[in-house]
């Protein structure tokens, strides 16, 4: 006797919804068209692409905490500028 087992499906057809892709703008495409240059210029030199992408997120994280410290250093001095212009 052989048992039968009932297959469902993981994503429903209900469920499962496409996305639509983000709007590329301006700044997105010259982005991804300088990386591209860099690529192709490090492999150039002779670089494998693991060391390519460690040394883009190395860039990339050393600016993103840069702009968070330029956030912080900002704050207090647009406020004392306030204080200032207001006596």
């Amino acid at each position: 006797m052989q048992a039968l087992q009932e297959i469902e499906p993981v994503f429903p057809a209900e469920e499962f919804r496409h996305e639509t892709p983000l709007p590329r703008t301006k700044f997105n495409i010259s982005m991804e068209k300088k990386i591209e240059r860099l690529w192709y210029e490090s492999r150039q030199h002779g670089w494998s692409f693991g060391r390519f992408v460690t040394a883009i997120l190395e860039v990339l994280t050393i600016l993103h905490h840069r702009n968070k410290l330029d956030q912080f250093d900002r704050a207090p001095r647009k406020s004392l500028r306030r204080r200032a212009a207001l006596s």
